[in-house]
Order: C-alpha cells, then structure tokens, then sequence
C-alpha cells in the first residue's frame, strides 16, 4: 500500500495496520488528484475474531512483533 501511494502521487490515509480490510473508494470509480482515498487496515486477529472473542481477549494473548 505505501509503495502505491508512493509511486501514485495521490493522497491515501491509512488508518490501521496489517491487511486492507474497508476503503472509500468503490470498484471502478474515478479518482483525481484531490479524491480523499481512506484504506482502513486491520490484523488478522481483529478480522477473524468474533465480538465476544474480541472482549476477552487479553494483551498478553497477541503474538509479539
């Protein structure tokens, strides 16, 4: 993601880390120079982890970088 926004030139907020999990922008829309692109990351335990998981769930539990 950062490589294209590098080699784009546009302006992309990236919100988040690990994989893309929303962005504003839909499928085959045009972008300009001054569309606001957001792409929205999250990890993979946040993705695949229910809501009553995700309550429980303890710091000590997520694998360390």
């Amino acid at each position: 993601m950062l490589i294209y926004k590098n080699m784009s030139g546009l302006e992309i907020e990236i919100s988040g880390e690990g994989y893309v999990e929303s962005q504003s922008v839909s499928k085959g829309a045009i972008i300009t120079d001054s569309s606001p692109i957001v792409v929205n990351l999250k990890t993979p335990e946040q993705i695949y982890l229910s809501p009553k998981d995700d309550e429980t769930l303890e710091e000590e539990d997520l694998p360390q970088d």
